[in-house]
C-alpha cells in the first residue's frame, strides 16, 4: 500500500477528510478517510475540527485512504477518528468533514505549511464546532461526564428560574427551542453576556457542598478524582488548544462515547474553586503541577473567549506568550506560531523543513523574536522573562528568553489576573499598565543592540543609590 501523495494546495484552499458512513470497532480496525479540497471561504457550516494532542512521531499507525493509499497517524489520532466515526450520526457530530491538521497540511511541504498555520485562526472560525478529544476514556471518566451532565442541568434549571424574574424573561421565550437542552441553554446564557447572573447561579449551587453534588455525593471522591485525572492529561497543557478553543464557535469535549460542552465544563471548575476544591487531595504527586498547567490554559481560553464576545480581541503576542509560558508544543518554535491567531501583531512563521528540532533552529527563531519585541519597545518585559528562565539549562542568550523551557519563577502578576498586565514599581506598589497597544513613546530604559546582533545594551535612570551596606548604625 503506497503512501498518499498530497495534490499541492491553490489559494485559498483547505482540505478536508471525510470519514465513511460505516461503523467499526476502535483500535482493532485501520479507519478509512477520503481527502478532498474545498475553498476555505466557501467552507462554512459543513465542517468541523478535531482538537487532539499529535504524541510521539515513533507512536504511529496506518490511516488507510479510499484511493488505496495511507497516510500515518498517531494513536490518539486513529483512536478519535474510530470514535468519530461510531458516533457521527449521533449528537456528537452531524457532519462526516472534518479539518484535521496533521492529515489536512502536507507537513513535508514548507511553504503551505507556513501559510496554513498562519491561517488556523480562519479555519477554526469558520468550522460548525471544535471536538476536544483529550484521549481514550479511562480512570472514572465515564462517571465524570454523567456527573457534569446532571450537575449542569441542576445549575441550568436553577438559571431558569431565576432569570424569570429578570426583563430577560422575554429572551428566554424567544429561545425556548435553546433551553430544551441544559448545555445549550447555559452556553446562550453566556454569550448574551449575562455572566453576573450566571456566576452567581453557580455560586449558589457550589455552597454548600453537598448542593454541587447532589445525588452524587456518595461518589464525591471518585468524580474529583477522575476530573483531577482528566485535568492531568497532557491534552490541556498543549499549547494549540488556546487558539482551537479560543476561536472557536462552539467547543465540545468528547471522551469515547461521552460529551461535555466546554462552556459546562467551565462553569463547573469555576463552581468546584467556589466551593473551595483543593485539587491537590485528589491526584499523586507527579499530577499535581500538571493539573494547575491545563488550568491556567482553560483559564487563558475562557479570558479569551470572553474577550471576543465583548468585542476586545486581539491581544498583545508578549502578553499572550507570558500568560501561556506553561502551555507545551512538540516544536519549540510552535509556542509562538500556536498563539500568533489570537492577536493583530505579524510576525512571520518560518519553518525549516528537516531541522524544526534543532537546537540552532529554535535559538535563531527566539533571538528574531526577541529583537522584534525590541523594536517594539518592549524590553523590559522581554528581559522580565528572561530572568524567568534557568540559564544554566537555556540555549538561548541570557537576554533573549527561552520560551521552551517552564519558568522557574512565578509570575505574580499573572497568578493575580490572567492576561492583564501588572508590574511592580521600585517602592513595591502594584500598578496596572494596559497593554492592548504598543506603546507609542520610548520606555524609561533604553535598549539597544550590539552591531553583531548578541549583546543587548540598555541604559536607564538612576532611581536611588545605596550609600551603606552593613547592619543599621545605632549612634
Amino acid at each position: 500500500m503506497p503512501v498518499y501523495r498530497y495534490r499541492p494546495l491553490t489559494e485559498g484552499e483547505i482540505r478536508l477528510v471525510r470519514l465513511p458512513d460505516i461503523s467499526f470497532t476502535p483500535s482493532t480496525i485501520t479507519p478509512e478517510v477520503t481527502i478532498i479540497h474545498t475553498r476555505s471561504d466557501t467552507a462554512k457550516g459543513p465542517f468541523e475540527t478535531l482538537s487532539y494532542v499529535w504524541g510521539p512521531n515513533p507512536d504511529r499507525q496506518r490511516i488507510a485512504c479510499g484511493d488505496g493509499s495511507f497516510l500515518w497517524g498517531g494513536t490518539n489520532l486513529v483512536s478519535a477518528l474510530g470514535f468519530l466515526i461510531l458516533r457521527q450520526k449521533r449528537e456528537i457530530t452531524s457532519s462526516a468533514l472534518f479539518w484535521i491538521d496533521a492529515l489536512c497540511i502536507y507537513q513535508d511541504d514548507k511553504e503551505e505549511k507556513e501559510v496554513q498555520v498562519a491561517g488556523m485562526r480562519h479555519i477554526y472560525q469558520s468550522a460548525k464546532r471544535t471536538l476536544a478529544y483529550p484521549r481514550e476514556p479511562g480512570d472514572d471518566s465515564h462517571l465524570a461526564f454523567v456527573y457534569f451532565h446532571n450537575a449542569s442541568a441542576a445549575i441550568a434549571h436553577d438559571f431558569r428560574t431565576r432569570l424569570r424574574s429578570t426583563d430577560l424573561a422575554a429572551e428566554v421565550r424567544k429561545t425556548y427551542y435553546l433551553a430544551v437542552d441544559d448545555s445549550k441553554f447555559m452556553q446562550w446564557a453566556i454569550q448574551l453576556r449575562k455572566s453576573k447572573l450566571f456566576l452567581d447561579c453557580v455560586h449558589a449551587c457550589a455552597s454548600p457542598d453537598e448542593k454541587l453534588f447532589g445525588p452524587f455525593q456518595p461518589y464525591r471522591t471518585r468524580i474529583l478524582t477522575a476530573i483531577a485525572s482528566l485535568l492531568a492529561r497532557p491534552f490541556f497543557q498543549r499549547i494549540w488548544i488556546v487558539q482551537e478553543m479560543a476561536v472557536s464557535t462552539e467547543v465540545v469535549m468528547v471522551c469515547g462515547q461521552d460529551l461535555c460542552l466546554l462552556t459546562t465544563f467551565q462553569a463547573l471548575l469555576e463552581a468546584f474553586r467556589e466551593s473551595k476544591v483543593r485539587w491537590d487531595d485528589f491526584a499523586n504527586e507527579p499530577t499535581k503541577l500538571e493539573i494547575y498547567k491545563g488550568m491556567t490554559q482553560l483559564s487563558s481560553v475562557n479570558t479569551l473567549r470572553n474577550d471576543r464576545m465583548e468585542g476586545k480581541d486581539g491581544k498583545s503576542l508578549l502578553l499572550l506568550m507570558q500568560g501561556c509560558r506553561t502551555g507545551r508544543a512538540t516544536l519549540a518554535v510552535d509556542k509562538i506560531y500556536a498563539l500568533l491567531g489570537l492577536t493583530r501583531e505579524r510576525f512571520p512563521v518560518e519553518y525549516e523543513m528537516g531541522n524544526l528540532q534543532s537546537v540552532e533552529f529554535k535559538v535563531n527563531v527566539y533571538l528574531r523574536l526577541a529583537k522584534y519585541f525590541i523594536a517594539r519597545h518592549e524590553g523590559d518585559n522581554l528581559l522580565y522573562e528572561a530572568a524567568r528562565s534557568d540559564l544554566t539549562t537555556a540555549d538561548c542568550l541570557s537576554w533573549v528568553p527561552d520560551w521552551e523551557q517552564c519558568p522557574i519563577r512565578t509570575n505574580i502578576g499573572h497568578t493575580m489576573s490572567m492576561m492583564t498586565r501588572w508590574y511592580f514599581d521600585a517602592f513595591g506598589h502594584l500598578k496596572r499598565r494596559d497593554q492592548e497597544t504598543p506603546r507609542k513613546s520610548a520606555p524609561d530604559c533604553e535598549m539597544k543592540l550590539s552591531t553583531n546582533n548578541t549583546e543587548l545594551v540598555t541604559e536607564g535612570a538612576i532611581l536611588q543609590k545605596i550609600l551603606i551596606v552593613g547592619s543599621a548604625s545605632t549612634g
